[in-house]
Formats: C-alpha cells, sequence, structure tokens
C-alpha cells in the first residue's frame, strides 16, 4: 500500500535490473540482438502506457526469451525494475507503483 517516491524506486529497481535484466538487454538498455532482446533505451513499449511494461514483466512474451517475472519478483520489485527502465538511458516517462502491478497480477 506504500506510495514509493520516483527516486526510490529508481535506485531499488537498477538493483533488480542489474540482478535479472542485464544479462539481456545490456547495462546500456540497447538490447543484444543475438538474442533478440530489444533495446529498453527509447523503447515506446517502455515509456508508454505503464500497463504495457507491467504485463511483459509479470507475464513474459510468448515465443521470446522474454520470461515471466511474476513467480520470482514481488510487485515492489517489479514496479522498480519498471520505473528504473523508464527514467534511465534518455527515457521521460512517470514511475510505476507497486498498486498498479498488483492490480495487473492475472
Amino acid at each position: 500500500a506504500k506510495v514509493w517516491k520516483p527516486e526510490e524506486l529508481a535506485a531499488r529497481g537498477e538493483k533488480a535490473y542489474a540482478a535479472n535484466c542485464v544479462v539481456c538487454h545490456q547495462a546500456s538498455g540497447q538490447g543484444s540482438p543475438a538474442i533478440k532482446a530489444p533495446a529498453l533505451a527509447g523503447n515506446k513499449l517502455v515509456t508508454g502506457a505503464e500497463q504495457a511494461p507491467i504485463d511483459t514483466v509479470l507475464n513474459g512474451r510468448p515465443n521470446t526469451a522474454m520470461q515471466a517475472f511474476k513467480g520470482q519478483l514481488s510487485d515492489t520489485d517489479i514496479a522498480a525494475v519498471i520505473t528504473f527502465t523508464r527514467k534511465s538511458w534518455g527515457n521521460k516517462a512517470s514511475e510505476v507503483q507497486p498498486a498498479e502491478v498488483k492490480a495487473r497480477r492475472k
């Protein structure tokens, strides 16, 4: 139920990104063409409506290497990693709160 400050979420998200996402999407957010991991820098899926990145991180993407994280990460960590990607590498989008992730869980 806690509403996090954007900078708190981004700091927590940086750690979650390093532990779970950096292998495919790279520290630079440029992705990896070799494994078809898209760039997150400048990606409209990342910076658009909050539902798309929430659903992607929660449920993965069928027929891709993007796995579902709903069983591994808490609502807070998912909100944090999404907030980190929405505010990094020149991306300028609003934060995602844990309550928004909780509402999208299926």
